[in-house]
């Protein structure tokens, strides 16, 4: 499982975020807005996810740590760095 880095307010907004646009997907699909009932259903289901799981994944591509006390990590595609020990 992948280390959470999305801290407690923005689990709150993206809640929010989500809630809101479940209202948006709701009502554009009541008025024949297809589209737009699909893409705001997405996004809200993208913003549920984060909120639940507590990992975002475009945090964990460049390296945004929202958590309290934590570091940030390191972006996905470079591997941690060792220190260099000499002898």
């Amino acid at each position: 499982m992948k280390a959470k880095n999305v801290g407690g307010k923005q689990r709150l907004m993206r809640a929010g975020m989500a809630l809101g646009l479940l209202a948006l997907a709701r009502r554009a699909n009541r008025s024949n807005h297809r589209r737009i009932a699909q893409l705001a259903s997405m996004g809200a289901a993208s913003f549920a996810f984060n909120t639940v799981t507590g990992y975002c994944m475009v945090n964990g591509l460049i390296g945004k740590d929202t958590t309290a006390g934590r570091k940030p990590m390191p972006p996905s595609d470079q591997a941690p760095t060792v220190p260099e020990t000499r002898p």
